[in-house]
Parts: C-alpha cells; sequence; structure tokens
C-alpha cells in the first residue's frame, strides 16, 4: 500500500531473479528493480538504493546524530562514577533469545576487564521490563559493581554514550550496529546468524574485501572483532534453536576469548590517518 501511493517516478524496490511470479507483481508496483543479492551486507544494499535515488559516494559511512543536551544528559548520567581511564559499555540483550549468552560469562567478562584495565563497566538494557529485571540480576553477581543503564535512553543518546566509551560488548542487536558506527572499540558475540550480510560495519574499512558468504568464524577489522562459533549446519540459522535459553553456538564462546579480543582492540592504537597498529 505504502508503495502504490508513494512518488510516481521513484518507487524502488528489490526482486529475486529465481521467483519469476513475485519480480513481476513487483515490477508492476515499483519504477525501479534492484536483484536482491544475498550475499551482500545489508549496508551494501542499501547504498544500491541511495544510486538508484541517483546519490552516489565512494564508501557506505553508517552514522546516527546527538544533540548537546543529549551529550549533557550523558554526562550528569556517568557522574562522578566514572575517571579515566573510562568505562566499557555491555549490552548483554538481544531481540532473539538464541542469540543470548550466558549472564555469568557477561559477568565474569566485565570484573575481568574493569579489573585489568582501570574501566567503570556499564550496563545497558532496553525498556522491555524482563530486560530490566535480568539487567538488575546480574549486577548483583558482579563484584565490581556496574553502571545501570535500564532503558532509559534514546538510540541517539545511546550513540552518544557509545562514543565516549573506552570498549564495548554485545550481541547480535541493534545497539551493536550502533556502536560500530560510532567507531568504539568492540568485541560482538554472534551465534546462529549470516555473517557476511549482518556483521557490524566498519565505517573506517568498508572499502575492504567483503566478508565471503557462508563465512563463520571470527572477523577482525581495525579496533572491531565479530566473534562466532563453529558450527557444523548451514545454512547457520538452525530453527530447532530458536527456542532454547543457551543456543549450543553460543555456548562456545568463552570468557578467555572475550578478554583476550579485548585486550587486543584496547591496544591497539589509531593515527590521524585511520591506520592501526598495536601498542
Amino acid at each position: 500500500m505504502a508503495a502504490a501511493v508513494a512518488s510516481k517516478r521513484y518507487r524502488v524496490g528489490y526482486a529475486q531473479s529465481d521467483k519469476p511470479i513475485s519480480r513481476f507483481l513487483r515490477s508492476i508496483l515499483f519504477s525501479h528493480l534492484i536483484d536482491f543479492d544475498e550475499t551482500a551486507h545489508i549496508a551494501g544494499l542499501c547504498s544500491q538504493v541511495a544510486e538508484v535515488l541517483g546519490i552516489t559516494s565512494k564508501k557506505v559511512h553508517v552514522q546516527l546524530f546527538w544533540q548537546s543536551t543529549d551529550a549533557d544528559q550523558i554526562t550528569d548520567l556517568l557522574g562522578a562514577r566514572v575517571n579515566p581511564p573510562g568505562y566499557l559499555v555491555i549490552h548483554p540483550f538481544a531481540r532473539w533469545r538464541y542469540k543470548y549468552w550466558e549472564i555469568s560469562r557477561f559477568c565474569e567478562v566485565s570484573d575481568r576487564l574493569a579489573r585489568a584495565h582501570g574501566l567503570q563497566p556499564v550496563w545497558t538494557s532496553s525498556p522491555d521490563p524482563e530486560e530490566i529485571t535480568l539487567l538488575q540480576t546480574a549486577a548483583a553477581g558482579c563484584s565490581v559493581k556496574p553502571l545501570l543503564v535500564p532503558g532509559t535512553l534514546s538510540l541517539n543518546q545511546m550513540a552518544c554514550l557509545l562514543k565516549g566509551a573506552a570498549l564495548y560488548i554485545g550481541l547480535d542487536t541493534a545497539i551493536t550496529h550502533i556502536a560500530a558506527s560510532t567507531g568504539v572499540p568492540m568485541v560482538a558475540l554472534y551465534g546462529p546468524t549470516e555473517l557476511w550480510r549482518w556483521h557490524p560495519w566498519d565505517n573506517e574499512h568498508s572499502l575492504h574485501k567483503p566478508v565471503a558468504f557462508g563465512y563463520r568464524g571470527t572477523i577482525r577489522s581495525g579496533r572491531m572483532v565479530t566473534l562466532q562459533a563453529g558450527c557444523e549446519h548451514y545454512p547457520c540459522i538452525r530453527p530447532h534453536c530458536y527456542g532454547e535459553t543457551e543456543n549450543p553456538c553460543m555456548m562456545e564462546l568463552t570468557a578467555d576469548a572475550v578478554c583476550r579480543e579485548a585486550a587486543q582492540v584496547l591496544a591497539t592504537k589509531t593515527d590521524f590517518n585511520g591506520a592501526h597498529h598495536a601498542a
């Protein structure tokens, strides 16, 4: 319905070549059809729409913006709890339970990184009551008590919080993609997801060779690391895992591995030309 009442000149949509009936119907509905490429990252697909609209760029750059009032709210939120060398943000939730990591492992990672690097942990959640309860319960299990942000920030304010962090740890969820857009050093934990399409987008390295279709494993790009456990099933989406509280793929990721990767990205410096080197 929305496409039918949209611009007469530009109605852009995707179509799959192996679905001729659907493609024909879409050719009537849309003024410009784009062949859907299942091997491409979602950010690349978005750039195709821009190109059809006559908007060209040398690379895809993802960014959120915030106002000075948002920055002031983050400063008030952190208050006296955060001193140099700063804070780390942990977002231990995702929309789907099969993307979760064991919460006790987040507690271990939070405590170890706080002690090793002198960072104040800041744990965040959505406004969902179940997440807030789990957030508060998990925090009680940390020996280095985190500052809790239980879904009180807008997405723009969340981006501001992440931009100022020394480190981010999170799952396959929207907040991780927002974190990636800010350039914060990060370790993302992925399970049964099409990694080549949905890995966090590195603005500085978006021109690099894309992740191969079907790839599973670890992606290191600048100060951004995505960890994904191996799996003998293909594709990596495992429907019978959806209802499980602890996905078997996710449980293969260890606290040791996360802490090791976090230490590495924290030790990597960036010069003014965007190059990276170990400290």
